[in-house]
């Protein structure tokens, strides 16, 4: 049985392209929503990957333009449970 978070190549792909066209302040808003119903937080990011802490503000700071490249969240779907295509 195929697990619900494993991709062909070519799906994988459509993901990345669908991420990295989707408008940043939805992505942003889907990011904040994922991270309250997954229950992590800007800290448990910060511990658990070891980003800055003013590179994760960045990604749920509306005024900002910044969202995690497309690498970064999917190491954060993988680690917290969560579908990237949540996020689009």
């Amino acid at each position: 049985m195929k697990d619900k978070n494993t991709y062909t190549q070519s799906e994988l792909l459509d993901i990345m392209q669908k991420y990295n066209s989707t408008d940043r302040q939805i992505i942003k808003t889907n990011l904040q929503d994922v991270k309250k119903l997954y229950n992590f937080g800007n800290v448990d990011i910060v511990k658990d990957f070891g980003y800055k802490d003013e590179k994760v503000k960045s990604w749920f700071n509306k005024a900002n333009p910044n969202i995690p490249i497309f690498e970064d969240v999917l190491r954060l779907a993988v680690h917290y449970g969560f579908d990237i295509s949540e996020l689009i």
